[in-house]
């Protein structure tokens, strides 16, 4: 695969998360590297990020698929001051 068809791929699969009623996420950014899609940004909670991986797992076909998204408020709780 060259690199237009990288490109190519990676706008398709960021296509196919934004018109997919079960991601409902903005912001979210596909990559693809040779055999390797990644998909990285914030998703509002666990159950957006198992959608992510539902639909992006049907479409990269044999590709191996890494999730590097973050789940809106899942670090530390802010420091509080008083």
């Amino acid at each position: 695969m060259n690199g237009g068809d990288e490109v190519y791929l990676a706008a398709h699969l960021e296509e196919a998360l934004g018109e997919d009623g079960r991601v409902a996420e903005l912001g979210l950014h596909v990559q693809v590297a040779g055999d390797r899609v990644v998909v990285s940004g914030t998703v509002s909670d666990p159950e957006g990020k198992q959608a992510v991986n539902d639909v992006l797992a049907g479409l990269v076909g044999e590709r191996e698929l890494v999730d590097v998204t973050d789940v809106a408020g899942d670090g530390p709780p802010p420091e509080e001051r008083l």
